[in-house]
This record gives structure tokens, sequence and C-alpha cells, in this order.
């Protein structure tokens, strides 16, 4: 057999394989990213609420009483950086919930169902191959 001939049909191969292939790795893929947005989406609902929460608390004047009683005149500095920490947490769960979406987006972009009509091309190349077997040249 010749060397071309050897080659068209290791290329044929690989196209009949790209398919399927393409198809596992896109679908897995896209669940593993949607996964990640979901859990993102879920960690930036939980931030969220703990930050509202803190400054909940923060902003009650029995929590500056205490604070001030125990910590004298550091408790204005102690529960502004708190303030400052409360608002950075805050941040991050607005950073989570975006990460989410973009993770979600990228999870139906990479979803074989969106490429419905890949299979004509597909066979468009697969069409290619055969004709290359064909009309391979043969140097023997």
């Amino acid at each position: 057999m010749s060397f071309f001939k050897k080659l068209g049909g290791s290329i044929s191969s690989a196209f009949k394989k790209a398919p399927s292939i393409a198809s596992t790795i896109f679908k897995k893929g896209s669940q593993i990213v949607g996964k990640i947005g979901g859990g993102l989406g879920k960690v930036g609902d939980v931030l969220g609420k703990a930050a509202d929460i803190g400054g909940k608390i923060l902003s009650n004047p029995l929590t500056e009483g205490i604070a001030g009683a125990v910590l004298g005149p550091e408790a204005s500095l102690a529960l502004a950086g708190a303030g400052q920490g409360l608002s950075g947490l805050s941040k991050l769960a607005k950073h989570a919930k975006t990460a989410s979406v973009i993770a979600n987006t990228a999870s139906n972009i990479l979803h074989p169902d969106q490429y419905k009509n890949s299979q004509d091309v597909l066979g468009g190349i697969q069409k290619g191959v055969k004709l290359a077997q064909t009309t391979m040249p043969t140097f023997a």
C-alpha cells in the first residue's frame, strides 16, 4: 500500500471519529461549565445575604453601644473597618453573580444543540475525505 493511501485512510478514520468525540467534549464541557456557573450563582447569593445581614447588624445602634463599651474609643474605627469589609463582601458577591452569568452563557454556547446545522458541515468534510480517497494519487 502506498504512503498516500495509508495517509488518506488515517485521515479518513480521524474524520469519522471527530464528530462523536467533539460532541462528547462539548456536551461534557457544557455540563461542567454549567455546574460552575450554578455554583458561582449560589456563592454570590450567600455572600450577598451575609453582607446584607452584616450591614444591618453594623447599622444597629445597639451594636455601636456594645462596641463602644467593649472597645472604648477604638469602637468607631473597628465598626468602620467592619463596614469596609462588608462592602468588599458585597462587591465579591456581585462579581460571583457576574461570573455565574458568564459561565452559564459559555455553557449554552458549548452545548451541542446550539450547532444542529454542524452536521451539514461535518457531512461536507466527510464527503471531501471520500473524494480525496478516490482521487488520491498513488506512487508505487
